[in-house]
């Protein structure tokens, strides 16, 4: 029966840099046949970027479970939980209720390119996130400005706001009770006491994308091994047989998991770990 393998990307695959790690042993697991891909709360287009000379094979999850992609498609988003329109409003007024700043919007435009649409930058955790997507050389999204834009996206993947813990937390429980997905975890690159919520189709979240790819990929889930980090890794240890967190992974992480494994990502954990397996397909 073959294992699926499959990491979070931030502070457990990448390097806490943010920087992907020496891609030979990733590369070396994938020429062997190992089903080994990533999930992870980026888009798709950045994801890959991130992994630059990484042999990228399989299928994987990006969006925090919105969307599942093939590197080898065109234009690539094989499964899309997007918002509906009239919930965009809905939250928008809730956000406004409780003091929060703007969200950006990420999402798809008619052509299947990658939109990024934002109002108004308030804290610094939003300036640091739009300098991590404006003006990049190969940025896979186009970062426009509302006012700026007529373009309407064709699929909204997911509303993001960064705030401090209380406010985020506070339309967090507004938004669950429109029964809407929500992922909310500390920036683990702003500075300290920022927070992001994303607000998400409730049918997007890590585990139920990853029962989708076990089903396409003929796993049993019970053979499926994942790592992860942080809270937005949790789904995915409840559907999977066997769930790892890195030595650097958060208390509640760590307590989930099924095995905290002894080295941290900087470490490179995900292939030490599964090298150490021997490598089974």
């Amino acid at each position: 029966m073959a294992r699926l393998y499959v990491t979070d990307l931030d502070k457990t695959y990448l390097l806490s840099s943010g920087k992907a790690p020496d891609p030979q042993p990733w590369n070396e697991l994938q020429s062997q046949g190992v089903l080994l891909t990533f999930a992870t709360s980026r888009g798709p287009r950045r994801a890959m970027n991130l992994l630059p000379q990484h042999n990228l094979r399989w299928r994987f999850v990006a969006y925090n479970g919105a969307v599942i992609w093939d590197p080898h498609a065109a234009p690539g988003p094989v499964v899309i939980n997007a918002l509906k329109r009239p919930q965009l409003g809905q939250v928008l007024r809730l956000a406004e209720r409780e003091g929060l700043p703007t969200p950006f919007i990420l999402g798809f435009d008619a052509t299947g390119a990658e939109r990024c649409l934002y109002e108004e930058i308030q804290n610094a955790g939003m300036q640091l996130f739009l300098e991590q997507r404006k003006d990049k050389p190969g940025a896979p999204e186009q970062v426009l400005h509302i006012a700026e834009s007529s373009n309407i996206l064709k699929h909204v993947i997911v509303m993001t706001f960064i705030a401090n813990e209380t406010s985020t937390y506070q339309l967090q429980a507004a938004a669950r009770g429109l029964g809407l997905g929500t992922k909310r975890y500390p920036d683990p690159y702003a500075e300290p006491g920022t927070w992001t919520l994303e607000v998400l189709n409730p049918r997007a979240d890590k585990g139920t994308a990853l029962l989708q790819l076990c089903e396409y990929y003929r796993v049993d889930p019970k053979d499926m091994t994942c790592f992860g980090d942080s809270l937005n890794d949790m789904d995915m240890f409840s559907v999977a047989g066997t769930g790892l967190a890195v030595a650097n992974a958060l208390p509640e992480v760590k307590d989930m998991a099924s095995t905290t494994l002894l080295w941290t990502n900087d470490e490179q954990a995900v292939t030490r770990y599964i090298r150490a397996q021997g490598g089974h397909p």
